[in-house]
């Protein structure tokens, strides 16, 4: 096996270990927002400085066109909150890849980029889809990955902890109920209070870019190429 493929191989299994979704002993979900349609929720995790965050929302889009913007790296920074810059470093198959994704900072501080694994889980009989996205921790295995060049030229700072779970299920043929749940440090001198207070803005901004970028026709083309069937969108878009 290729020392990449081996290492993603190692990535995936640590992967599935890290305890981001909710079990019966984690800490409850607090409500900290809830507007239009989209609810922010979030709780302290043991050993962690800074609160985990949970948003989720009906979006007016079947699974299939959500997956197609999700793996859409390029265009990202169209959506995603404070991302800069996202692209693809490798792809091991259709659903697994590497990822490097730069996160856009307000002076004085320094832009944040991580390298990060990234699997998608799809039942499409059941069109129910998980996208994991896990930060890569060791130093030696990002460096594998060619990246520390790309951070140190841009006078970037490699956070250690940027994990999420993107969970998108059917609701209705052309709506589906969105979830992302988000763990972020980004190794900023700042008081916990403070960040845990900014950080809220980033779910509420993803949750409403994503809500528009699902109108691009592209995705509904990109689904059916895929899925080998036609995907169009119907009167409940114009809600969405």
């Amino acid at each position: 096996m290729p020392l990449k493929q081996a290492l993603f191989v190692l990535l995936v299994g640590s992967f599935l270990a890290f305890p981001l979704l909710a079990g019966e002993n984690e800490p409850q979900w607090r409500i900290v927002s809830d507007t239009d349609g989209i609810i922010i929720e979030n709780r302290m995790l043991e050993n962690s400085r800074l609160k985990q965050l949970r948003a989720r929302c009906e979006i007016a889009a079947p699974v299939e066109v959500i997956y197609e913007v999700m793996d859409d790296a390029d265009s990202f920074h169209e959506w995603f909150g404070d991302c800069l810059l996202q692209k693809n470093i490798t792809r091991i198959n259709e659903y697994e890849k590497i990822c490097y994704h730069v996160v856009d900072m307000p002076w004085p501080f320094k832009d944040r980029d991580s390298v990060s694994s990234v699997v998608t889980r799809a039942d499409w009989d059941k069109k129910e889809v998980e996208t994991h996205i896990q930060s890569i921790r060791e130093i030696d295995e990002a460096a594998v990955w060619g990246m520390n060049p790309e951070t140190e030229k841009n006078d970037r700072v490699r956070i250690s902890v940027m994990d999420a779970v993107f969970t998108y299920q059917r609701l209705s043929p052309n709506r589906s109920m969105f979830t992302y749940v988000v763990m972020v440090d980004p190794d900023i001198s700042l008081p916990a209070w403070l960040l845990n207070a900014l950080s809220v803005n980033q779910p509420r901004t993803t949750l409403e870019n994503l809500r528009r970028q699902v109108k691009k026709e592209i995705y509904w083309e990109m689904a059916g190429a895929r899925h080998g069937k036609a995907f169009s969108p119907d009167k409940e878009n114009v809600r969405g």
